[in-house]
């Protein structure tokens, strides 16, 4: 919660009497979402706000299927793997801004990496779009990513399509 808010004393308060409390602010919840028909790449963080105000019906299930005190949990996969993961985020920069923005979120890696390009569209501003299988994921969550877009290896992708 934000910090409370101090309240200025009345001036026609008693002298004895006490301060009036401090104004304690509402819990400001956010959650990780991914977004329908967009890659992992493109999740975000969102106010509990907004997501009761633009998607109501998809947060009250979510709601009634988990105890909102307390996160669902978060399968990371065998044992051993933490001390795997703090190896290589000494090692490899990349891998500790990834860990920190999606991984810890219960992404995983591999949703993350291209398995293969599938198509490509110009739209009417001559801007090139890719159509994305993305690794471990099925066909019917591959994505449309603009050509600009920083994923790693993305460029080699590109090139074994326009070669193919």
């Amino acid at each position: 919660p934000p910090p409370p808010t101090p309240v200025p004393r009345p001036s026609d308060l008693p002298s004895d009497a006490p301060d009036p409390k401090p104004l304690a602010g509402r819990p400001e919840r956010e959650f990780f979402v991914k977004w329908q028909n967009m890659s992992y790449w493109h999740c975000s963080w969102v106010s509990e706000l907004q997501l009761e105000m633009h998607c109501q019906v998809m947060f009250r299930n979510y709601q009634r299927k988990n105890d909102m005190d307390e996160p669902p949990p978060i399968d990371f996969g065998g044992e051993g793997e933490e001390e795997k993961s703090d190896k290589r985020k000494k090692k490899d920069p990349t891998y500790a801004k990834m860990e920190e923005k999606y991984y810890r979120f219960g992404i995983k890696m591999e949703w993350m990496m291209i398995h293969r390009i599938l198509n490509h569209s110009v739209d009417k501003k001559n801007n090139c779009h890719y159509l994305i299988k993305w690794r471990d994921l099925t066909y019917d969550q591959a994505t449309w990513e603009a050509e600009d877009m920083d994923v790693p290896e993305f460029d080699t992708y590109k090139l074994q399509y326009w070669n193919h």
